[in-house]
């Protein structure tokens, strides 16, 4: 049996209100981005609205709101990012970056697709890693583990790693120089004091 839980945040923006939902299905550990409404603007895709790494504001179609972080147990936090890209060759391009807060060990999991325009190839992936920031030293740690590849072109690869104080999704296309791959990736963040 699936267990869900629906949790509901109405926040003031400007005159209008932000909604936030958020759904819980403990069994499959499916847990979807919000859904964000400002106004009459309804912003789906991960890349029209976003945190800051505090997690004290939310930005969405130009309009900004400030947000209080809340406690998931005891003392963890949860946080979601994502990102857009394209590549046309086999340079290593970043496709979502996140920022480790000071004094935290964070969790990241991410999902990550791959596709040409005309739909003849694509591909899916699953990375994550752990990273801890101490007195604003990040370090990852352990490997990035690869959990799912799913590809019609071994070319293409997905990464994760550490630069300065931010984890980045790494994603890598043909060498050809001429095939261009879009790329999404959609990453759920959980953390906590260290």
């Amino acid at each position: 049996m699936t267990k869900s839980r629906i949790a509901l945040l109405a926040v003031p923006l400007l005159g209008a209100a932000i909604l936030l939902s958020v759904r819980d299905q403990a069994d499959a550990q499916q847990i979807p981005l919000p859904r964000v409404v400002c106004g009459a603007t309804t912003c789906n895709e991960v890349a029209t609205f976003s945190f800051n790494s505090a997690m004290t504001t939310l930005s969405c179609s130009g309009s900004t709101a400030t947000i209080t972080p809340f406690a998931q147990g005891a003392n963890a936090f949860d946080a979601s990012f994502g990102g857009n890209t394209s590549t046309s060759d086999a340079t290593q391009t970043n496709c979502g970056t996140y920022t480790i807060p000071t004094d935290t060990t964070a969790g990241i999991k991410c999902q990550i697709v791959g596709f040409k325009s005309d739909e003849a190839q694509g591909a899916y992936y699953e990375r994550s890693i752990g990273a801890r920031n101490a007195s604003g030293t990040v370090s990852q740690i352990g490997a990035t583990a690869a959990v799912v590849t799913v590809e019609d072109n071994a070319a293409w690869d997905v990464t994760m790693d550490v630069s300065g104080t931010t984890a980045r999704v790494r994603v890598t296309g043909e060498v050809d120089g001429a095939t261009t791959i879009s790329w999404r990736a959609k990453c759920q963040v959980t953390y906590g004091p260290q």
